[in-house]
């Protein structure tokens, strides 16, 4: 059956909990939309639901934002399930559209996410950076660490003593992964998924070495739109735009490009041995600027637009404390860390898909790779636009499912 015609999915399961009066209330028949976003850089799920009651289902509830909303999510296609927990922590809208329906649109977030604002911590902690996250997220919020994303890249970063400051655990467990990078000054990333409740981990580094989601591209091209078969169709890219946030000057600026790292352990008197940092050292095949390009015959990326000295010591002999090493050249992935961090910013787009195909992966497809290809009409010849296609890294995921259709917004960054 045609991919305009079949019903995506169903929900199995949608009801709304008042666990301080066991109220119980089906809504499964009555969700008009429902939106939910993964990001690569935030630890849970967030979205908004719209209900359209038009029997009196809400007539004797008096909602006070700590409502669990349990969902079930039956794809028909791929014959997977979502299942979620989550808190409507707020009413967006309320709109009376006759006299005998209205709408409400409440605002979503995962049940953990919501813990961690309820509380600070004020703890120390002694490990690996990874065993503290790992203790952080089991001990405070009472989800489980998922390393299985991780691949051979591992932090150089060494154990450590820190304390947390009377912050939030999520504060906490950004400022330790603030900290973390690969030999290479990949960063790290943590993030929560619609198909699990762990939280996983993995590094920029793994993500440009693991192959593509599927083996087919992505295709932007009025011959392929207007193709009726389903194998075809799913692979359609229905809207493409942009980001204008390819300025080379600002990189040049911050020192993303090129710059001069230089660390002085004040303790023990050592220095770093190069401190020079290049982009096209972290990033030898990027596309994301043009390291190529030169002024007076120098390369952009041989200029230090910017210099950084940065001073440690250990907090205490034979402990390393935040953002320590003994080491000092290792701290230069730091730098490296932000200049990537700040690289990927660039040629971004969005695009909206069909949603099926990501459900066919039990893996999370948040920080996945995936193929696009762009063509355009040169007379009667069909041409690759070649600074639009090319590979990808999924950042984030919008999931709609409105008009039994399951609809994805990507946001996407070109390697």
């Amino acid at each position: 059956m045609s991919d305009t015609t079949a019903s995506h999915y169903t929900y199995k399961k949608a009801t709304i909990i008042n666990e301080k009066s066991s109220q119980e209330i089906d809504v499964s028949k009555v969700i008009g939309e429902l939106i939910l976003v993964e990001n690569i850089r935030s630890l849970g799920v967030s979205g908004n639901i719209l209900i359209v009651d038009n029997a009196n289902l809400f007539s004797q509830s008096n909602f006070s934002g700590t409502e669990i909303l349990e969902l079930e999510i039956y794809n028909h296609v791929q014959d997977k399930t979502i299942k979620k927990r989550f808190v409507m922590y707020k009413t967006d809208s309320i709109t009376v559209v006759n006299d005998t329906t209205m709408t409400y649109v409440f605002s979503l977030m995962s049940e953990h996410v919501f813990k961690n604002h309820l509380k600070v911590i004020s703890k120390s902690f002694d490990g690996t950076p990874l065993q503290i996250v790992k203790r952080i997220l089991d001990g405070e919020m009472g989800v489980r660490l998922n390393t299985t994303e991780l691949n051979t890249q591992e932090p150089i970063q060494q154990s450590m003593s820190i304390v947390t400051p009377y912050i939030t655990p999520i504060s906490a467990i950004t400022w330790v992964m603030n900290s973390l990078t690969t030999q290479e000054g990949f960063p790290y990333f943590l993030y929560g998924s619609v198909k699990s409740d762990d939280i996983f981990i993995t590094n920029l580094g793994d993500m440009l070495g693991a192959e593509p989601l599927f083996n087919t591209p992505f295709v932007k091209s009025n011959g392929i739109a207007s193709n009726n078969n389903p194998a075809v169709s799913v692979f359609t890219i229905e809207d493409i735009s942009y980001d204008n946030n390819n300025s080379t000057l600002y990189n040049v600026i911050n020192g993303s490009v090129g710059a001069k790292y230089e660390v002085l352990d004040t303790l023990y008197g050592n220095r770093s041995e190069n401190p020079q940092f290049r982009l096209s050292e972290a990033l030898p095949n990027t596309k994301l600027i043009d390291t190529e390009f030169s002024i007076d015959d120098k390369r952009i990326v041989d200029y230090e637009s910017n210099f950084i000295f940065n001073v440690v010591a250990p907090s205490q002999i034979g402990e390393n404390g935040y953002g320590y090493d003994e080491d000092v050249n290792k701290l230069k992935s730091n730098i490296k860390r932000k200049s990537v961090l700040k690289a990927l910013n660039n040629n971004t787009a969005t695009m909206q898909v069909t949603g099926t195909l990501f459900m066919e992966l039990d893996k999370p497809t948040v920080g996945g790779k995936i193929k696009i290809e762009v063509t355009s009409m040169v007379g009667d010849e069909t041409v690759l636009d070649e600074q639009k296609s090319g590979e990808f890294i999924i950042s984030s995921i919008r999931h709609s499912f409105f008009d039994e259709k399951h609809r994805v917004t990507l946001g996407v960054s070109k390697l």
